[in-house]
């Protein structure tokens, strides 16, 4: 992982910098013996795990690959039993982070939260009035970015991944075609053109049917264009954020002339990511963009290795700009008030952010963890072209203003991606968010 861990010695937090040392991710060497994980557990209370009552930790979750490894590939029920053996795990899987969300609002109005949620950054002040501050977990001592999404000096939520935003692209084709990996945004449009005239490969595969797979250029590129990973929290101070001159609207002005380009196949908006995920391990496709999850996607789905390769998007507008890029911190563990065992679920997020069981659950999904008690090796990270010089924003997706706003008329920057494929009049599309937007903040 040299480029992204050794190269990379900063991540930019809103505006400014904080060094890690470490690296991203940063992970001190710590082999974890039975003895000291069951330390980590025994943190919180003074619990008799020997003679303790049989136990249920009910747990809700979206994520597909964490869902396969915590059920398929190594029960973190097991797992945990190995130090408490009266406490069994029962997870409950949701679709989507829409099912999510929508799941939790039901179950907080009916009081039956389950006892630990793993959260999407924004759901943190969504339903921070119902979560049980973490602070004095070593969990979170331990962790690089859980202070950095403190809510009213709490924290709600232990973060457990952090990626990065990458387009993959089959080698092969750049190589048949001579091309380069483009270096600012005129050249990454200026690449996908040339393999459209070539009428062979799709230049860009997005599978945009379904909406959320346009987030890398409609969620990100705003803060990008701010310089500032927490720029939704900036906007939520703006009357009119999406007027020329306002990073939102100048990122979108990039995004449209890519739109516009049709460089997505004859039907962009008719097929989905797991159709379009399909076609680019078949090679119909050339570039395809997606977070650093997709390298374990694309292996699983049984595409050519040797074949991939990885860029960080160049959003800039020339070469001599910083080079900014977005790096997530995403999978947030959190259990409510109302819980009947809220310092059991804490020692259970002692164990888990502390444990060996964590190293090989990250590393079967080819993502790095954000605590400093667990290695990750990652290997294929050392392939990305472009990282030398690149500068990374830590993503916010917006505290608790910019909810209030964004929730009250439905705002949505992946489906406005979806109208804009569609072919939406993108001056009137600006001007109306612009009249919702000031109505919504000002109500």
């Amino acid at each position: 992982m040299k480029k992204i861990k050794q190269l990379h010695k900063a991540i930019v937090i809103g505006v400014s910098v904080v060094s890690l040392g470490l690296g991203v991710g940063g992970c001190a060497k710590t082999q974890e013996s039975k003895a000291g994980i069951e330390k980590a557990v025994s943190s919180n209370n003074t619990v008799n795990v020997e003679s303790a009552k049989p136990v249920t930790l009910t747990m809700l979750i979206h994520d597909d690959a964490q869902y396969e490894y915590f059920t398929e590939t190594s029960s973190i029920s097991d797992a945990f039993k190995e130090v408490m053996p009266n406490v069994t795990i029962e997870i409950e899987k949701v679709k989507n982070t829409e099912d999510l969300e929508n799941t939790l609002k039901l179950r907080k109005s009916a009081d039956e939260l389950p006892d630990i949620m793993v959260l999407k950054p924004y759901m943190l002040a969504n339903f921070a009035e119902a979560l049980e501050p973490l602070n004095n977990t070593t969990a979170v001592t331990s962790n690089l970015y859980a202070k950095e999404y403190e809510i009213d000096n709490n924290i709600y939520g232990v973060p457990e991944t952090i990626f990065y935003e990458f387009v993959y692209y089959r080698k092969s084709i750049f190589e048949k075609y001579g091309l380069e990996v483009p270096k600012t945004w005129d050249e990454f449009i200026e690449t996908a053109q040339t393999i459209k005239e070539k009428n062979e490969h799709i230049p860009i595969l997005l599978g945009a049917k379904d909406a959320w797979p346009n987030y890398p250029f409609n969620e990100f590129m705003p803060g990008i264009e701010a310089e500032n990973g927490a720029y939704w929290n900036e906007m939520a101070t703006k009357e009119e954020p999406f007027s020329p001159g306002e990073p939102f609207y100048e990122a979108y002005v990039k995004i449209q002339k890519l739109y516009d380009t049709q460089v997505f196949g004859r039907d962009p908006l008719g097929i989905g990511f797991d159709q379009a995920k399909n076609m680019f391990v078949a090679g119909e496709g050339a570039m395809l963009p997606a977070g650093q999850w997709f390298i374990t996607d694309y292996e699983g789905s049984g595409g050519d290795m040797e074949d991939l390769g990885l860029f960080l998007m160049p959003a800039r507008n020339t070469q001599a700009d910083t080079f900014y890029s977005m790096a997530v911190v995403d999978l947030f563990y959190a259990t409510p008030k109302s819980s009947e065992n809220v310092e059991l679920v804490k020692q259970f997020i002692d164990w888990y952010f502390s444990s060996q069981y964590l190293k090989g659950c990250m590393e079967q999904r080819g993502i790095d963890t954000t605590t400093n008690n667990v290695d990750i090796e990652l290997p294929i990270l050392d392939s990305v072209q472009n990282a030398e010089d690149a500068k990374y924003l830590l993503y916010d997706g917006g505290n608790i203003e910019f909810q209030k706003i964004v929730n009250s008329f439905g705002f949505d920057v992946k489906k406005i991606g979806q109208d804009m494929l569609a072919g939406a009049d993108f001056d009137s599309m600006m001007k109306k968010l612009n009249d919702q937007w000031k109505k919504g903040k000002n109500n």
